[in-house]
């Protein structure tokens, strides 16, 4: 099978905006969030505000791209061997998972924080975002695979060195 270059490039761009934001969720979770357990106090206010405002500039953009990137793979995935196809399907709800988890999970937890510093809180925000890690990670592998298929095995079957 071979790919036309928009399809092509649409894949990179899922590929690239996907590990990008894997790779922000694991800093994240593994090492921004479990800091928040230490910043309480006077400080809190500025702090939280701060982290809100710079996080938001550098995640929201990339993953609007991201899911106009992966609502585009969805359709142009039509040619893909059927194992790819599904790889996208599901890794496009993987986007909604996200979505959903982001907005009615992580942000309201974060205007709580917003309001005053509680280790409560802060450690439902740590384990909720278990959630965003996960789908991101699983996501971002599910493209690996795609791209394996159409990219390595789709070019070896074109050029007749795998049935």
């Amino acid at each position: 099978m071979k790919t036309s270059p928009p399809t092509s490039a649409l894949l990179l761009v899922n590929l690239i905006s996907t590990w990008f934001l894997v790779g922000l969720i694991w800093v994240v979770q593994l090492v921004h969030y479990p800091l928040f357990a230490k910043a309480g106090g006077g400080e809190w206010d500025g702090y939280h505000r701060q982290h809100m405002k710079m996080i938001t500039v550098i995640i929201a953009p990339v993953m609007f791209i991201e899911a106009l990137a992966a609502v585009a793979l969805v359709f142009a995935a039509r040619g893909f061997p059927a194992t790819a196809k599904v790889c996208v399907w599901t890794a496009g709800a993987l986007v909604l998972v996200n979505w959903f988890s982001t907005a009615g999970v992580q942000v309201p937890l974060h205007n709580e924080l917003g309001q005053a510093w509680d280790a409560t809180v802060v450690k439902r925000l740590v384990a909720s975002n278990w959630i965003r890690t996960g789908a991101w990670t699983i996501r971002g592998l599910l493209l690996v695979y795609v791209g394996w298929q159409v990219w390595v095995i789709g070019t070896a079957r074109a050029r007749g060195l795998v049935g």
